[in-house]
């Protein structure tokens, strides 16, 4: 039987559209299972890569090896073979590419195995000197037909030759072509012709597209707060006017957000838990569970094994949040990274040039899909500072600390038969306090404290000074004052201040920390000589 095609009516734009759609969308599902398989190669060529390496001569590291068979895998059609890779040609047996490169003549149309996997036999490639544009290649027969270009530098080297342009391209940026880069130019006259105002997650608090770092000592809750956090974004109603509408009292939240959480240290188990206890008695905060979502693994909800360093994780995970925005019709405006420590791929969190690379990433990636990053990170065990390298301060645009603190409450242990209390007795209450330390765009928020109630919700804690305090805090004042109403540091304010009241470092600090909490004083954070550190103001003299 025979159909006449041409009766068949033409797809309208529409459909063609709607086609591409369910096309992108199935691309995209299938990324995590290719992903796998990609992680699974590289690992498993990698040692082969080595030991091929070895018995031609050259000694190659687990790194380079590495790199050199992810480069590998990029490109489709296209792809990169540098100088480290080994090939197996039918005559010649294994060749490190590099020096394959230094005797073309005698390697040109040469059969061999084809390059990505030599577990399919002799004679599947063949090498072409392409004499013509300079660009020496293997094509080969399998997967569908791939043309791997040979390169005279490393993987690993500080730029790499371009296929497409023929220009060297800078240290650290990858094997796209330019037309893929999403790089362009701006004069100052197209900025100032488009206005441009924040954008709000929480006013005075977070702002869209800024990242946010939030560090504590373990066990302050620092998760959970955040975790509460989303759910208040996640839950809000229409009705400006409505109470949940809000944070911690002062602060407003102009619309409802979503967001994606990916974690490392609370599983499946605890996340319930939480989850449950936190929307106890609400529908509100069990609808908005609808706008917040876990990367899973293994069905838990944390992940492992995956850092913003491999760019084709970023690549997944940009596309994973689109299919999330497209199967469950929301927009993802905030990425929840916890702790940072398991996803930069950093070997040394202290370093900046580790550091900073992995940082940088967490932005692309945001930026590509229009979220902010709220980033959560521990403390070094001191709990002075956030752990790790300046780079980080240096990265994001908003800093927020909590410390724990204790205030005194009275209780009541005793009441007698009329009613009346007969005993009392003053409690030390752990609360938290939550400081701005650094923002960009806009004020910083004056500190305040905080507590956890027993459904894990946070709510506002009012503080007095006692009139020790007070006198305390003005002596704090008085020192800075001889000071010419600034001190480049936290211990040379100690210092001076030490000499004045008769005390030791520890109790100077705590007692500066305390003038800085009830606004006699200022405090910035600032880098000098490389080093984080604080610079303190008179308040007269801001």
């Amino acid at each position: 039987m025979l159909m006449d095609t041409e009766q068949i009516p033409s797809s309208s734009p529409i459909e063609i559209n709607k086609f591409g759609v369910l096309i992108q969308a199935a691309k995209i599902q299938i990324e995590p299972e290719q992903h796998r398989i990609k992680k699974k190669y590289i690992e498993t060529e990698t040692p082969k890569l080595v030991e091929a390496a070895t018995k031609a001569g050259v000694g190659l590291a687990i790194a380079a090896a590495k790199k050199t068979v992810q480069a590998r895998c990029e490109g489709g059609k296209h792809r990169d073979l540098f100088k480290d890779d080994v090939i197996v040609f039918d005559k010649f047996g294994p060749v490190i590419v590099g020096d394959v490169l230094k005797d073309l003549k005698k390697y040109d149309q040469a059969t061999l195995c084809d390059p990505q996997e030599t577990e399919l036999g002799r004679n599947k490639a063949k090498l072409y000197f392409n004499k013509k544009e300079q660009k020496p290649c293997i094509h080969s027969h399998a997967h569908g037909g791939i043309k791997y270009f040979l390169h005279k530098e490393s993987a690993t080297d500080g730029f790499i030759k371009d296929r497409d342009l023929g220009k060297e391209l800078l240290a650290g940026v990858t094997r796209r072509t330019l037309s893929k880069r999403e790089i362009t130019y701006l004069s100052g006259a197209d900025i100032i012709a488009k206005p441009m105002e924040i954008e709000w997650l929480i006013v005075g608090l977070f702002s869209m597209n800024e990242s946010v770092l939030i560090h504590a000592a373990g066990g302050i809750g620092k998760s959970m707060f955040v975790l509460f956090l989303v759910i208040i974004l996640a839950s809000f109603r229409n009705n400006l006017e409505d109470s949940l509408n809000g944070f911690l009292g002062d602060f407003v939240i102009p619309q409802k957000r979503a967001t994606l959480i990916m974690g490392s240290e609370n599983g499946r188990v605890t996340t319930y838990q939480r989850l449950k206890l936190m929307c106890k008695g609400s529908s509100s905060f069990e609808e908005g569970l609808k706008n917040i979502f876990f990367l899973s693994q293994y069905d838990d909800t944390t992940i492992t094994g995956e850092v913003f360093l491999d760019e084709s994780f970023c690549d997944f995970l940009v596309e994973y949040i689109q299919l999330i925005e497209h199967e469950q019709n929301v927009k993802i405006d905030i990425l929840v990274i916890d702790p940072l420590i398991s996803f930069t791929g950093a070997s040394d969190e202290n370093n900046s040039a580790d550091m900073r690379p992995a940082l940088d990433a967490i932005d692309r990636v945001c930026k590509q899909v229009k979220c902010t990053p709220i980033v959560i990170h521990h403390d070094k065990k001191d709990g002075d500072n956030y752990r790790g390298s300046t780079a980080i301060n240096d990265w994001t645009r908003n800093r927020i600390s909590l410390k724990r603190e204790f205030i005194a409450e009275n209780r009541i242990t005793d009441i007698d038969v009329n009613g009346k209390v007969t005993g009392q007795r003053v409690a030390q209450i752990p609360v938290i306090r939550v400081r701005h330390e650094k923002s960009n765009n806009f004020k910083m928020f004056d500190p305040f404290l905080i507590r956890m109630t027993r459904h894990l919700h946070f709510e506002r804690v009012e503080e007095q000074m006692t009139p020790e305090e007070a006198e305390k805090a003005n002596t704090v004042t008085q020192a800075l004052t001889d000071m010419g109403g600034y001190a480049e540091s936290t211990n040379a304010l100690a210092n001076v201040y030490m000499d004045l009241a008769g005390l030791g470092k520890t109790a100077a600090k705590n007692h500066i920390s305390m003038a800085v909490d009830n606004g006699f004083i200022e405090r910035k954070s600032a880098i000098i000589k490389g080093k984080q550190t604080y610079e303190y103001y008179s308040v007269e003299n801001q």
